[in-house]
């Protein structure tokens, strides 16, 4: 029974943050540079990080405050990658972005990173 209840609290949280891509209402940032690219197409978001020495990251606002639980459901696709690096999801920055959560795979994809800290 515990996983029923469980289920229900996961299945009842209020979605704050959903996007299928069709448009950019959310305004993720779209960028071609010689640094960096990111696209909206065929209800995906694309990134591509060109720069070999600072990762680059994208992002958008949501209603959660510090303290609230929710979960993040999303999916991830690594199309290519050259060398070392990581990708995955990072949340929770402050206002000056130095404190932020990660939960990233390795470009080889051999790690898996889930940290708290300090840029």
């Amino acid at each position: 029974m515990l996983l029923i209840t469980e289920l229900y609290e996961v299945l009842s949280k209020q979605v704050i943050l959903k996007d299928d891509f069709s448009n950019n209402k959310r305004k993720w940032k779209i960028i071609n540079s010689k640094n960096e690219e990111a696209y909206i197409s065929n209800g995906w978001y694309y990134m591509e990080n060109k720069d070999d020495v600072e990762w680059q990251f994208y992002k958008t606002n949501s209603t959660t405050k510090k303290g609230d639980e929710f979960i993040i459901d999303s999916e991830i696709e690594l199309l290519n990658h050259e060398g070392y690096g990581h990708f995955g999801l990072i949340w929770g920055f402050d206002k000056n972005e130095v404190f932020l959560n990660r939960f990233c795979v390795s470009a080889d994809g051999e790690r898996i990173v889930i940290l708290q800290f300090k840029k």
